[in-house]
């Protein structure tokens, strides 16, 4: 049987993460709500909870 070359192994394994990332990006796009994008719980909006990350120390 025959085994393909790095470069053909590299191009399947990129080629799948290209097509990986493009459907959850078209996913999001299509059915993302810019209302609940950082606070899904409904608990607190963006703004705070993005300082609260920062604050955090961990990035």
């Amino acid at each position: 049987m025959a085994q393909l070359s790095s470069q053909g192994n590299n191009a399947i394994i990129y080629l799948t993460y290209a097509f990986l990332l493009a459907t959850g990006l078209l996913l999001a796009w299509k059915f993302g709500n810019k209302n609940n994008f950082l606070a899904s719980n409904g608990t607190q909006s963006g703004l705070p909870l993005a300082v609260n990350f920062i604050a955090s120390g961990t990035y």
